[in-house]
């Protein structure tokens, strides 16, 4: 399974697909590299396993079951997703504000309708529910405050001509 031309999605892919044939430790090992893929990259073996409530020979005999010669190779396209992932967080926001305050706008929006399909998609409708009657004492204005809020401020920086550090503030909260 493994080489240089496996790459991360391949793997997580194919974890996935094992995931109902694995042992329950086995599993829980899995699930974490899945759920957490950076820490996979950054921290050691008996970091991950402490994190995960498994042994460190537990993320060996992962590899070793998903195909892999050991764990090193196993965790190289976690590595490797790091490595050469896209710009830099920073990177990214001054080619936002380079492309001006309409795509700082346009990119915000985007991001927020990306985290709203998101948290729709981790949360079944039951979820949804207890959270919406929750928030439904506090009035409709609290619980869109906070995405308001930032939209108010994102048109006011856009109409107020705003740049240098204070685009590249926005520009950073929008691909963020």
């Amino acid at each position: 399974m493994d080489g240089p031309d496996m790459n991360f999605d391949a793997v997580q892919a194919h974890i996935l697909t094992e995931v109902p044939d694995l042992s329950s430790e086995l599993r829980k090992a899995a699930r974490f590299l899945v759920d957490h893929p950076d820490e996979v990259a950054l921290v050691s073996m008996r970091v991950l396993a402490s994190r995960s409530e498994v042994t460190p020979t537990t993320f060996v005999r992962l590899a070793r079951r998903l195909g892999f010669s050991d764990w090193a190779a196993l965790r190289k396209p976690f590595e490797n997703r790091l490595r050469s992932g896209s710009a830099p967080f920073a990177a990214k926001a001054d080619a936002l504000v380079l492309r001006g305050p309409e795509a700082i706008f346009a990119e915000s929006l985007r991001t927020n309708a990306a985290n709203l399909t998101a948290a729709e998609a981790a949360n079944d409708g039951k979820r949804l529910r207890e959270l919406a009657r929750s928030w439904s004492g506090c009035g409709i204005s609290a619980w869109l405050a906070s995405g308001v809020a930032a939209l108010r401020l994102t048109l006011l920086s856009i109409s107020a001509g705003c740049s240098g550090a204070t685009s590249r503030c926005w520009a950073a909260m929008a691909v963020h």
